[in-house]
């Protein structure tokens, strides 16, 4: 058994096991119609002045408070203090930090996987697809370093968000074992019980 950002209980498995069973919520859009989607909000965003990048260490702070404010569960005292975090933000027209993504890059043998631990966006500027294109742009900053597997855990009534954006949500309580079989996420939490995966 490993233990690993979240507290989160992981198990490494072997051989090729059905990954998912009857436990699915929702499956995932296909990559073509998730790419499109994220392509076509991103050119309008950008348009406008959004901007979407890395981010830099002067932005912890303003991470760090999204994430307490806007998450169910975090504690006032949370941080982003691992080697392994990556961050991305989104900026408004005007500079200002209106969304983030906060993930964990972590190693299983030879298997690459990200944590996605937090993605928030603030709340006067929900729902404009500024977290499709957080998720989207990911990928390209990944760069050559590319993990094979995104994973977290959400809400139940989150679950269409990231179906839209190719995961697939299995239902709330039910156990994670991510493709190729190689692991398999056993707890999640009270207040986000539903896992989301998606290989890339």
């Amino acid at each position: 058994m490993m233990r690993v950002t979240d507290g989160s209980s992981m198990q490494l498995i072997t051989g090729n096991q059905p990954v998912f069973g009857g436990a699915i919520l929702r499956s995932g859009w296909r990559p073509d119609k998730v790419r499109q989607r994220h392509l076509q909000r991103a050119e309008q965003l950008v348009a406008e002045g959004f901007m979407f990048r890395a981010g830099e260490p002067e932005d912890h702070d303003v991470v760090e408070r999204m994430v307490i404010d806007n998450i169910t569960g975090a504690s006032d005292d949370w941080n982003m203090l691992d080697e392994n975090s990556l961050t991305c933000v989104a900026t408004s027209p005007d500079g200002a930090v209106i969304g983030c993504f906060v993930g964990v890059g972590v190693e299983y043998d030879d298997l690459q996987v990200m944590l996605i631990r937090h993605l928030v966006v603030d709340h006067a500027w929900r729902g404009r697809r500024v977290g499709v294109v957080i998720l989207g742009i990911l990928y390209q900053l990944l760069a050559d370093d590319r993990p094979s597997i995104y994973y977290g855990n959400c809400a139940e009534e989150s679950a269409r968000f990231f179906q839209r954006c190719g995961f697939t949500v299995l239902r709330p309580g039910a156990a994670m074992q991510a493709p190729p079989a190689r692991f398999a996420v056993i707890a999640g939490s009270d207040q986000h019980p539903c896992w989301f995966v998606r290989d890339w």
